[in-house]
């Protein structure tokens, strides 16, 4: 129905769902619109993380993890499923991370078959750079929205975040593949 960076027209979704009973064609539209919004976030964030810090997001993701945690034996395990991605991209994000002197693996203190991850002194100070530069960028996103609007959006984006349930648990109406 949609490509986040290809959206149809309001009047093009309307056109495709007008026999659908029950389908709300400005719901579909606010979806698919807050989907393009979050993609192209994303996308800009990646970009000045790449171009300003030389850091793709994926490591930014565990950094940020791994400085929130810092006083945790955090696992790679852990880290997988804090980020939302698998242990074998953590894998491969870490290995960079550890090239780059910024992580270290250690033995977890409670079972030493295990790996624990920690911010190396480069790592920290790397965060303790990054923080204050990114921040104001970041920030700016929502700039244009006055603090009442800002909080009105966090509250409409919780709505919208309880509806993401419909979209995880499989459909009586589904199309098999």
């Amino acid at each position: 129905m949609f490509c986040p960076r290809d959206l149809p027209s309001f009047a093009e979704i309307r056109e495709l769902t007008k026999d659908i009973v029950g389908v709300e064609p400005t719901a579909i539209f606010t979806a698919m619109r807050t989907f393009e919004v979050a993609d192209a976030l994303e996308g800009a964030v990646e970009s000045n993380l790449r171009h300003q810090f030389g850091l793709s997001i994926g490591r930014f993701y565990l950094l940020m993890i791994l400085h929130r945690y810092s006083e945790s034996e955090l696992t790679p395990s852990d880290l997988a499923q804090r980020a939302g991605v698998t242990r074998a991209t953590v894998t491969g994000l870490l290995d960079g991370l550890e090239d780059n002197g910024m992580v270290e693996r250690q033995a977890h203190s409670n079972d030493r078959r295990r790996v624990a991850l920690q911010l190396t002194a480069a790592g920290k100070a790397f965060i303790a750079r990054l923080i204050p530069a990114f921040a104001p960028r970041l920030s700016a996103v929502a700039s244009g929205l006055s603090e009442s609007e800002r909080r009105q959006f966090l509250r409409l984006l919780d709505k919208i975040q309880l509806g993401l349930e419909t979209l995880r648990a499989p459909g009586k109406d589904a199309v098999p593949a």
